[in-house]
C-alpha cells in the first residue's frame, strides 16, 4: 500500500466520522428543542 492510498482511506474514514457526528449533533438539537 503506498502512503497515498493509506490517506484515501484515512481521509474516507474521517469524513464518514464527520457525518455520523453531524447527524448525532442535529439530533441532539432537535431533541433539546
Amino acid at each position: 500500500m503506498t502512503t497515498r492510498e493509506v490517506g484515501k482511506i484515512g481521509g474516507n474514514m474521517v469524513k464518514k466520522m464527520v457525518e455520523y457526528a453531524e447527524e448525532q449533533m442535529a439530533y441532539g438539537a432537535d431533541i433539546n428543542d
